[in-house]
């Protein structure tokens, strides 16, 4: 399924370099997500010129169609790409700042909830303080982690900062 795709939040943290496919000029390798042009997705051309897509995929925000944008010649379907530079990026809790909106626990098997970040403070057994209280596992509330409120289901891997 290609519908309702925002291709800046798949493609946020793509290297520079990585290889893509473009129905209108072939092999293309990503450059940058610049959210303030309309079509804010850069890619660069084998021909060594730049172009640009919008976060749908399109050519032209004026002329809206069918993506043309994809993760390979071959596979053409956004929502079976798993983008493979998230395997060594991980979140690093350190970036959390006060007041940021969080979700905490204290163990695998409790509720994740919300709470304000305050500091870290590593010689604790429960290192994460926030307003409420303090937790061991603290990953920042947004639209990637809302739906864990009230659940005791695993964070998304990008954020299990407490695995390898």
């Amino acid at each position: 399924m290609n519908e309702n795709i925002d291709l800046t939040k798949i493609l946020a943290n793509c290297p520079e370099g990585w290889e893509f496919w473009s129905d209108n000029y072939g092999k293309v390798r990503f450059m940058c997500i610049d959210k303030s042009w309309n079509s804010p997705i850069f890619v660069k051309r084998t021909d060594g010129c730049r172009t640009c897509y919008t976060k749908e995929g399109w050519c032209s925000i004026d002329c809206p169609a069918s993506c043309l944008l994809w993760p390979s010649k071959d596979c053409r379907d956004w929502s079976k790409f798993t983008a493979p530079w998230y395997k060594s990026w991980k979140f690093d809790p350190m970036t959390l700042q006060p007041f940021d909106k969080v979700l905490v626990n204290d163990h695998s098997d409790t509720m994740w909830k919300v709470d304000f970040y305050s500091h870290k403070d590593e010689s604790k057994a429960y290192p994460y303080r926030c307003i409420g209280n303090s937790y061991t596992y603290c990953i920042p509330y947004n639209d990637e982690t809302k739906q864990l409120v009230g659940t005791t289901d695993e964070a998304p891997e990008y954020y299990r900062y407490w695995e390898d």
